[in-house]
């Protein structure tokens, strides 16, 4: 894969630290020796959401969770614009630079997933290989929620989001009810109640299709060259299967969709073992020398 080994302790103990982008703070946690493996969660999460991955990949990867700007403990910024997706690219290089990588395996969930593919537009040298989990693929995006009344309505409640001021009642309950783990979900709910939300929120305002609707954009360029997995619970909640269609037209390398029956928006945490099998970096990287994934 062309990564420089790394080296942060062994698979099961977990260090944290903050790395800093232009006077932002963002915190990460990390664990294992190897090749550097990059999980970048989404909404309402943080770095932690990833903690089976980790535990998993950490026997032969330096696997490295971030916490997004505007979610506790990285900086939570008040100007919206601040919350650009083209920030957190600049976010991930310099995580990528710190733990002196030349390449990664990037892997992201919902606003993750949507960062670490606009990661893969602007900084395509930094990326072996891509891991996309229940996530709008970007180009997509534009055209289901500007144009089809079903993905239209599946958001409603983004609308909320982008109308949030600090102060306004975060209404908790309503963000998790998808998070099928008990655990998890309370974990998040908990979390959402003792954090500043307005960060969380701003990516809505700043990168999300809002009404009014109808607005053609220019997709033409959002095109992916690296190797790329797509894990989709078919069950998920926010996100219309409609984004799994013309999927040769945007992933121009060799590209394997697994959709999994009974999983809702986070299937990395409602059926572990069966994601885990199936994102394996090591058959991620294999793909990068072949034309077809390693399965």
């Amino acid at each position: 894969m062309g990564a420089t080994l790394l080296g942060v302790g062994t698979g099961s103990q977990t260090c944290e630290g903050f790395v800093e982008n232009s006077g932002v703070r963002i915190h990460y946690r990390a664990a294992g020796q190897g090749p550097l493996l990059l999980l970048l969660h989404g909404f309402p999460d943080n770095g932690e959401t990833f903690k089976a991955q980790m535990a998993e990949f950490s026997k032969k990867y330096t696997v490295v969770c971030p916490t997004l700007c505007g979610f506790p403990s990285s900086d939570v910024l008040d100007d919206v614009d601040a919350y650009d997706l083209s920030h957190v690219v600049g976010d991930m290089v310099t995580i990528i630079g710190h733990f002196k990588a030349q390449k990664v395996i990037n892997g992201g969930h919902d606003f993750g997933g949507a960062a670490i593919q606009m990661l893969a537009m602007m900084a395509l040298d930094r990326i072996a290989g891509l891991i996309l989990i229940n996530k709008p693929i970007v180009p997509r995006l534009y055209d289901l929620v500007n144009f089809d009344e079903g993905q239209q309505k599946m958001p409603e409640y983004t609308i909320k989001f982008m109308e949030y001021q600090p102060g306004n009642e975060k209404n908790k309950a309503d963000v998790v009810k998808f998070i099928r783990d008990p655990a998890r979900r309370q974990a998040v709910q908990e979390y959402m109640r003792t954090s500043p939300v307005h960060g969380m929120f701003a990516y809505y305002k700043k990168n999300y299709p809002g009404p009014p609707y109808g607005q053609k954009v220019d997709t033409s360029h959002m095109r992916f060259q690296v190797p790329t997995l797509i894990i989709w619970g078919v069950e998920d909640e926010y996100f219309s299967p409609k984004f799994l269609e013309k999927i040769p037209q945007f992933f121009l390398a060799a590209t394997r969709l697994n959709t999994l029956p009974g999983g809702g928006h986070w299937p990395f945490q409602e059926q572990t073992e069966k994601v885990n099998q199936e994102i394996w970096p090591v058959r991620l990287a294999a793909t990068a020398r072949s034309s077809l994934f390693n399965m």
